[in-house]
């Protein structure tokens, strides 16, 4: 579901769509494409997260991944 609304709405993701469209990808091969690409950029997030709060008043960040 991410990957149809990442579709519609993120700029570089219809880019993405497009650039794939016209070189004739299947409607299936382009949304998992988006999806990979969706769980690319969330991973370089979650690697390049502070992993500590920076101060002892701050709280901790928690990623919850359903």
């Amino acid at each position: 579901m991410a990957a149809l609304i990442a579709r519609q709405h993120n700029p570089v993701m219809e880019t993405f769509r497009q650039r794939l469209a016209e070189t004739g990808q299947p409607p299936k091969v382009i949304l998992i494409a988006i999806m990979r690409k969706l769980i690319c950029a969330l991973n370089a997030m979650i690697n390049t997260m502070n992993h500590g709060p920076p101060d002892k008043t701050a709280a901790p960040i928690v990623v919850q991944i359903v």
